[in-house]
């Protein structure tokens, strides 16, 4: 992964987590997760890659960010 995405993925992760808050349980995941997901479909059929680029982005930091408070929770560490 090079530093671009990295420092791009650690932002939208603040801000993500500023405006939404925890994904509390697996259920919100999940809808985060399709949410995100459809949002991907969208900007693919619009054939606008810097949208595609920017979707995949937000769909990447919700599963990071899962993953992550799902660790947090089963206390397997920071």
């Amino acid at each position: 992964m090079t530093p671009r995405i990295w420092n791009q993925l650690l932002d939208l992760r603040q801000k993500s987590i500023d405006k939404y808050g925890p994904l509390e349980d697996n259920h919100r995941m999940l809808g985060a997760l399709r949410l995100e997901y459809r949002e991907v479909e969208e900007a693919i059929q619009s054939r606008d890659n810097a949208r595609v680029r920017a979707e995949l982005l937000d769909l990447a930091n919700v599963a990071l960010r899962a993953v992550q408070e799902m660790d947090e929770r089963e206390g397997h560490g920071v």
